[in-house]
């Protein structure tokens, strides 16, 4: 078990080195992140008490500043307790969430989401071609941006940025902006010649941290969606972070 490895004698044990320092993300976020995905799997069970600050920051090859920051941080989540005299206990672990495949039929997305619950953060007419992260299309002339958060069971599940040609937008807005998009587009009859959808792996930044209730640095799947009408151009293009204990992917290999 993992915690058997801070009670080694060996002074020069550690994690390494290279592990905390290709990703740009604060180091006490990635410790934090680390100690979190312990507790998850209950390795450090509810109760246990956690290694000194001395033998934590030898492990991560921090300083004991550093390694402060992160268990400072757990205990605002209420993962860790702190007793003055005692030591640091875990007090919780964090809240299961149900895991959703990601689909990748257009169909079957405009199926799923028809149950979403929709926030809007922020909206505004753009006169420009949406961001196609490199990838080849024709765009309109005018889009309608929106921010987005949908809800699942009154719950954060994913935050969007989306981008709907003006025209479409105008056709149908209070429909637009109170159900998710692609329900939308589903009821307007909108033919779509062309989909394709792509997923990154990525750590969550300050803004999906806030909307999304997840810490900091949490594991986020990033999905692009963009797709073309029967014209050959883009009308839709959406921007999507989930949080990565929410969603799975499942690809049959023989297809």
């Amino acid at each position: 078990m993992v915690f058997n490895m801070f009670e080694r004698k060996d002074d020069n044990f550690s994690l390494d080195d290279e592990m905390f320092q290709k990703t740009g993300v604060p180091l006490y976020l990635q410790a934090a992140a680390f100690i979190r995905r312990l507790i998850e799997s209950g390795e450090w069970p509810i109760g246990f008490r956690l290694p000194s600050l001395e033998n934590l920051a030898r492990f991560f090859g921090m300083s004991r500043v550093t390694v402060r920051q992160a268990v400072q941080s757990l205990v605002t989540e209420n993962l860790l307790e702190s007793c003055q005299g005692r030591g640091t206990f875990v007090a919780s672990k964090p809240d299961p969430r149900q895991r959703v495949r990601l689909l990748t039929s257009w169909q079957a997305l405009i199926r799923r989401v028809e149950n979403y619950k929709v926030e809007i953060i922020t909206e505004a007419d753009v006169d420009s071609c949406p961001p196609l992260r490199g990838r080849p299309g024709k765009c309109y002339p005018k889009y309608h941006y929106m921010k987005r958060l949908h809800l699942r069971n009154n719950k954060p599940f994913v935050l969007l940025d989306v981008y709907l040609e003006r025209e479409i937008f105008q056709r149908a807005p209070d429909k637009v902006l109170s159900m998710p998009v692609l329900a939308a587009l589903g009821d307007l009859k909108i033919e779509v010649s062309k989909a394709n959808q792509v997923m990154t792996i990525g750590a969550a930044d300050t803004e999906a941290s806030h909307f999304l209730h997840i810490p900091q640095a949490a594991p986020v799947a990033y999905v692009v969606r963009i797709a073309e009408d029967k014209f050959g151009k883009v009308f839709y293009v959406a921007n999507l972070t989930y949080p990565g204990d929410q969603i799975y992917q499942e690809v049959d290999m023989l297809i």
